[in-house]
């Protein structure tokens, strides 16, 4: 066939004797069974009490499938010591393994454990959930409102689950509910130490502090704002400039750490 003047030309080419095979009866649009898996972590220290504050990363062997939401590196266990933590949906029902990395709350060693399971040693799976109940030293209490040095670890929001650095603070004095005090951290890295002086209410249930470096230029100061209980010991307070710290996160579990300072 001649193509008109002008008429763009294609080159088709056909191979012969090249089979043609036509799939029926099979379908391979349909994906794979996933299995949901929720972690239900129970954190008690040595005398079964429960090990609040502390913070929890999971590894599993295979991975997820579809992972779960990235870690929040804010979330600790409860005052209760549980924490859910949502590893996703597998293509097999079984784990080959898990390990749980523990930081627990606290300045003093021993702060961190590492707990490795094999996979038939894990407790049977109910309902997508795999309960774990596992064992630290006892923690220290929270910081109360009284003079005295309290501190509390920071995850690095990209190196966790590894303590990057020590926030301490210094409580000068807490007179007519107004605080006085300094603060320090202390990187685990190469990172110099921040230091300054505080000062706030804490008051109505509420930590107010504002934070101020004794180096004029650096941008590491900002404010700490957390809650505390009626019996005036702190809850988690959190940091307002995270990011103008090298590797701080946003919340911090002061502890009353004894020989701290």
């Amino acid at each position: 066939m001649r193509l008109p003047s002008g008429a763009a030309k294609a080159t088709v080419w056909l191979v012969l004797g090249a089979p043609l095979v036509l799939s029926c009866g099979s379908d391979l649009s349909s994906p794979p069974s996933l299995f949901p898996l929720t972690l239900a972590l129970e954190l008690v220290d040595s005398l079964g009490q429960p090990a609040p504050g502390s913070a929890v990363t999971v590894t599993t062997w295979p991975t997820a499938t579809l992972p779960g939401a990235p870690p929040d590196r804010d979330e600790r266990t409860d005052s209760t010591g549980r924490l859910r933590l949502t590893l996703g949906q597998y293509s097999e029902a079984g784990l080959d393994s898990l390990v749980v990395i523990v930081q627990a709350r606290g300045c003093r060693p021993p702060y961190q454990y590492r707990f490795a399971f094999a996979g038939s040693t894990l407790p049977p799976v109910a309902h997508d959930t795999l309960p774990l109940r596992l064992s630290v030293a006892p923690v220290p209490p929270p910081a109360p409102n009284t003079p005295g040095a309290y501190c509390a670890f920071g995850l690095h929001p990209q190196w966790g689950p590894y303590r990057e650095y020590i926030f301490t603070v210094i409580i000068d004095s807490t007179q007519s509910g107004f605080v006085r005090g300094h603060w320090r951290i202390s990187h685990s890295a190469t990172y110099g130490t921040e230091t300054g002086t505080l000062a706030g209410a804490i008051a109505g249930g509420v930590v107010n502090l504002v934070l101020v470096n004794d180096f004029a230029a650096s941008a590491c100061a900002g404010s700490l704002v957390g809650f505390a209980a009626p019996d005036g010991t702190w809850s988690s307070t959190y940091f307002s400039a995270p990011h103008a710290c090298e590797g701080a996160p946003s919340r911090l579990d002061f502890t009353a750490t004894p020989g701290w300072s």
